[in-house]
């Protein structure tokens, strides 16, 4: 409701008039526009997203499996530069992809649309073949991934969105990880939680940027994170994926130190 006065002056008179209009009837059809233009909202970013997941990955993944059967001598030897050409096609579109994805997660994230679908897992068998994809990288920059997993039951969680936390965890140590420099992952069960700890001999972070990390396309070294890839997605939706197991994540660092992340997800699945 809404009541509008004015004083009415006159010689010897004073009147005040009021106007009292019932707007209920235009509040809930402005609410009800307001509905349809974001439901119209949501249905825009949805098929914005279908298109990227098939206009963008299709001719992406057609790239990177015509280029892996080049660099397999499907179409005949290539030389030595031939060879080292197709290996940074590969490269390149192995980051892009990885970068369509984040993009593509922090997009269902901001939507609401992030779910897991936990399942028993063998963690240490997890763990291992996670680390394996990183070995070649790692032995190219002369690093150390050494493992120390105790995790005798499985345990209840979604495998391919964990690896994905394990993978972006691993990526970032190598990337700021000096040559004959060290990564160790640990993980082991405690008060009923899967303790999962990666630590590296890197830069290290200040104690001013610690809280910065979590933030979606927040870089702290920009110059650093350009030249090694990324756009400050990984440890954002790291996050997302671990808080939606019912779990924490965290960072303790210190510049010139290294770090050490470590996530906490319980043995206890959350109810459905």
């Amino acid at each position: 409701m809404q009541i509008n006065a004015r004083r009415l002056g006159a010689a010897n008179t004073q009147l005040i008039l009021l106007a009292i209009d019932n707007i209920t009837e235009r509040k809930e059809k402005l609410q009800q526009e307001q509905s349809e233009t974001l439901g119209q909202t949501d249905r825009l970013k949805d098929e914005f997203l279908s298109v990227i997941s098939h206009e963008l990955r299709t001719p992406l993944n057609a790239v990177l499996g015509f280029g892996s059967l080049l660099e397999d001598g499907a179409a005949g030897p290539l030389s030595v530069k031939q060879g080292h050409f197709v290996s940074m096609i590969l490269k390149g579109g192995e980051r892009m992809l990885a970068l369509i994805d984040d993009l593509l997660d922090f997009a269902s994230m901001q939507a609401g649309k992030f779910d897991v679908s936990p399942d028993e897992t063998d963690f240490p068998a997890l763990v291992e073949e996670t680390s394996a994809c990183f070995e070649p990288t790692a032995e190219e920059n002369k690093i150390r991934i050494d493992s120390s997993i105790n995790v005798p039951v499985p345990v209840y969680l979604d495998r391919r969105r964990i690896q994905q936390v394990l993978a972006n965890l691993l990526s970032n140590a190598i990337k700021f990880t000096p040559k004959g420099g060290k990564i160790r992952v640990r993980a082991f069960l405690e008060e009923g939680q899967l303790v999962t700890e990666v630590s590296d001999d890197g830069l290290g972070i200040s104690s001013e940027d610690l809280p910065k990390l979590f933030t979606p396309f927040k870089q702290l070294d920009m110059g650093l994170t350009r030249t090694a890839g990324g756009v400050g997605l990984g440890l954002s939706i790291s996050k997302a994926i671990v808080d939606s197991h019912g779990g924490t994540i965290e960072a303790d660092s210190e510049f010139g130190w290294g770090s050490t992340f470590t996530f906490r997800i319980p043995l206890e699945p959350l109810p459905s």
